[in-house]
């Protein structure tokens, strides 16, 4: 059984459809499909390098995508999304889904892939400071919305984050929207280039 935000999106792509949220920044975002996870397979979550990647948005919107113009190291694996879904607008949303702030903190596990993981942040539009840091995780979701929306997709990343979402390891649990407000004041303050590349939505545990 699963625990934490992987618990909560899976329990989110069930709601019925369309899903209005809003986010931090009063932006509206609807969804109208999820790609993954979902039920039917048995809600597998899929790296961004993936066959599978490819495929879903290639039979979504009936038009190529050559990954490998994305520029990551061949080798290794590549990190794997927590949801993928497609808006009332069209839009390819990323979806990070957290129930505390450490889970947005790591860093590149890759030794031999460093200086090409380096290029392919330059290529796309991320500092290359941040392919050592902790912030990593979400300086590369950035690097691949850069890269759709090079290749002609609108894209958005999503991070969702729960509220009193028990089931978390640890008891590390958000009790209080305040908390996560502050997490967020933070990083819009020391890393504005970062905070500005997403819509933050906070939602109460399911």
């Amino acid at each position: 059984m699963p625990k934490g935000s992987k618990l909560q999106i899976q329990l989110l792509v069930e709601k019925s459809l369309p899903h209005e949220m809003n986010a931090r920044n009063h932006q509206k975002i609807t969804i109208k499909q999820w790609l993954f996870p979902i039920e039917e397979n048995q809600y597998k979550e899929y790296t961004f390098m993936s066959k599978a990647f490819k495929t879903y948005i290639e039979k979504t919107f009936h038009k190529p995508l050559d990954v490998s113009l994305f520029g990551w190291p061949i080798k290794g694996k590549s990190p794997t999304l927590d949801g993928l879904a497609i808006s009332s607008d069209d839009e390819i949303l990323i979806f990070e889904a957290k129930s505390h702030p450490d889970e947005s903190l790591s860093s590149s596990h890759s030794k031999s892939g460093v200086s090409i993981i380096k290029e392919c942040f330059t290529k796309n539009g991320v500092d290359p400071q941040y392919t050592d840091h902790k912030y990593y995780q979400l300086a590369n979701r950035i690097a691949l919305k850069n890269f759709l929306l090079s290749q002609g997709f609108k894209v958005r990343i999503v991070y969702l984050c729960f509220i009193n979402d028990t089931s978390h390891t640890n008891n590390k649990h958000i009790t209080s929207r305040d908390r996560w407000e502050e997490n967020f004041t933070q990083l819009a303050k020391n890393h504005p280039v970062l905070y500005q590349a997403m819509d933050v939505v906070l939602l109460n545990a399911l």
